[in-house]
């Protein structure tokens, strides 16, 4: 989260403060806690979308998960769970 948000301003040492700072340091982030179940991480991601209504904002959902199950395109169970999750204003 702090690639992504991090403001820079802990770099400690001999490093000045704000050298490194994340690519959006004034975004609002949120982190779920998951057990890696499908059925969570499909929770996971209908709460930040929900959050981020509630909130008037934008979401961006960062999984970093993968693994060599399944085809892929988009028709698996759980990426057509996602992809319900996740519905872009007006679509």
């Amino acid at each position: 989260m702090g690639i992504a948000g991090g403001d820079g301003s802990q770099t400690g040492g001999a490093v000045p403060a704000f050298t490194y700072v994340g690519m959006a340091p004034k975004a609002d982030l949120a982190m779920v806690k998951t057990d890696f179940n499908t059925g969570s991480i499909v929770d996971g991601v209908a709460y930040c979308e929900s959050l981020a209504t509630v909130r008037g904002q934008p979401v961006v959902v960062n999984l970093s998960l993968g693994s060599q199950f399944g085809p892929h395109d988009g028709t698996s169970d759980f990426e057509t769970a996602l992809g319900a999750a996740h519905r872009a204003p007006g679509s």
